[in-house]
């Protein structure tokens, strides 16, 4: 699933595990979160992925250019 417009931080609390994991970026607006459920061989039941994106926003890079992007994140956890 895709987030458009996340300005603040993200925080994801595990009451089984008893923690808060907050997640800190800038440089990309879109948030992605996603994880393999139904795949056993990936552990589905184990993570959960959240990714900053530009997937909104309308990228253009001209022939034989580039375009140069930067992000910065910072994941922390504490126990509940």
């Amino acid at each position: 699933m895709m987030y458009t417009g996340v300005t603040g931080p993200i925080i994801i609390t595990d009451t089984g595990k008893g923690t808060k994991i907050t997640i800190e970026r800038k440089g990309y607006t879109d948030t992605c979160v996603w994880s393999p459920y139904g795949n056993e061989d990936q552990g589905y039941d184990k993570f959960i992925c959240v990714e900053p994106i530009c997937g909104s926003a309308k990228v253009v890079a001209p022939v034989g250019k580039f375009k140069e992007t930067a992000y910065m994140m910072r994941v922390s956890c504490e126990k509940l």
